[in-house]
């Protein structure tokens, strides 16, 4: 829905505009061996009201299963993270399930931000090399969850002013503990003026485990047929070669 950087713009097609999907995804593992050929799907609904529809395969009980909405508060593949982290903060935001209570504040903060490509993370300390900062107008938004069911009482997050992106998100338990953090360092591309998720870096850091992982996001284009080649039926097969 609304593509305005990467072609093709508008909506994908016809049932996509009727139906109000905004975006489409998944991810597969590839490794370690017991994890392997597992697959996640979401579809994404622009209505706040109507539930996104998650699918899961499981390649040791060769079932796929429909994810619940507590579904998304489950760690995904072994990582620091929840479904409902992905990008800093992909939960949907509805008045009827889990909502918020939020306070906006306007300010400037120093963030990390990837421009040239001679940035990596080391290895051994985890630690970034060669990244530059930048002062950026924020956004800090404060998320009180009111329903005590739900795994995160608090989140703190660090947007963009200017192109909306989340540079930090801090999760908090239902005891006020500081749970999990999500930082990405954006890619800016001088060509287009803005940044995106096409050579980021995102750390990923559990707090109450003491636990962390370092991911390197790249995009490129991909001739996939959405409807054909992202079907779960597909992916399924994809991941059995």
């Amino acid at each position: 829905a609304g593509r305005a950087v990467l072609p093709p713009y508008g909506y994908y097609d016809n049932r996509a505009k009727k139906q109000g999907e905004y975006n489409t995804g998944a991810t597969m593992l590839l490794a370690p061996r017991d994890s392997a050929g597992t697959i996640s799907s979401t579809l994404v609904y622009l209505d706040q009201n109507t539930v996104n529809q998650s699918l899961m395969y499981v390649p040791s009980l060769r079932r796929t299963r429909k994810m619940s909405s507590t579904d998304t508060q489950d760690r995904w593949g072994g990582a620091d993270l929840i479904f409902d982290d992905g990008g800093g903060f992909s939960q949907k935001m509805t008045r009827t399930r889990y909502e918020y209570k939020y306070e906006v504040e306007e300010r400037e903060y120093l963030v990390p931000i990837v421009f040239d490509g001679t940035e990596y993370c080391d290895t051994k300390t985890g630690e970034y090399r060669n990244l530059k900062m930048e002062r950026r107008p924020m956004y800090h938004v404060t998320l009180t969850q009111t329903d005590p069911n739900y795994v995160y009482g608090k989140r703190n997050l660090y947007i963009d002013r200017e192109h909306y992106t989340i540079a930090a998100a801090e999760n908090f338990d239902q005891q006020g503990r500081l749970y999990r953090t999500t930082g990405i360092n954006w890619y800016f591309d001088p060509n287009m003026g803005l940044s995106y998720l096409f050579y980021s870096f995102c750390r990923m850091v559990d707090h109450i485990d003491i636990h962390s992982g370092t991911g390197l996001l790249a995009g490129f284009p991909a001739p996939w047929d959405i409807r054909k080649d992202l079907h779960m039926m597909a992916l399924i097969q994809e991941s059995t070669k």
